[in-house]
């Protein structure tokens, strides 16, 4: 028989400790001793697990989702608000005076008194006969009107 010392055998049975904790432990034969009872607190217990894993896993890519369209909600806003302001100041812009008149000048061919119109006319065509505008010759008239017509453009499309 050997003669072991105290430290040997301290050291051998730590050892032994530890690696009988290191071995893989398979759980079939644990499952197989515990009563039913156990077995299914396990099975259940392991099924609620799985399922609040899942279930965070699931709210956590919602909540990422949830950021995404905040996002998007934001950039929209942001442009409706920018919108607005450019509306606000059209609005302003639509209310001065300066506005009023460009719009009488452009679109109603109004002229403040005093002053004079000039017709600025291409050298190819004809010159309105005295000079003021809003007086044309007869055949100019004639010439236009026939210019407007639909099937007038159709035969110069053609022909």
């Amino acid at each position: 028989m050997r003669h072991y010392t105290k430290n040997k055998v301290k050291r051998k049975f730590l050892w032994g400790r530890v690696s009988n904790r290191l071995k893989c432990v398979n759980i079939l034969p644990i499952i197989k001793v515990m009563s039913k009872l156990k077995q299914f607190k396990y099975i259940l217990l392991t099924a609620l697990f799985f399922a609040l894993s899942v279930g965070f896993i699931r709210s956590t890519f919602n909540i990422l989702k949830s950021k995404e369209r905040l996002d998007d909600v934001q950039k929209e806003v942001a442009g409706m608000i920018k919108q607005v302001e450019d509306l606000n100041s059209d609005i302003e812009y639509k209310k001065t005076d300066a506005y009023i008149e460009e719009k009488a000048r452009n679109d109603l061919n109004m002229i403040k008194p005093g002053e004079q119109v000039y017709v600025v006319v291409d050298s190819g065509k004809n010159v309105f006969s005295s000079g003021v505008l809003g007086t044309q010759d007869r055949s100019e008239k004639k010439e236009n009107s026939l210019k407007d017509a639909n099937w007038y453009a159709w035969y110069k499309l053609f022909f």
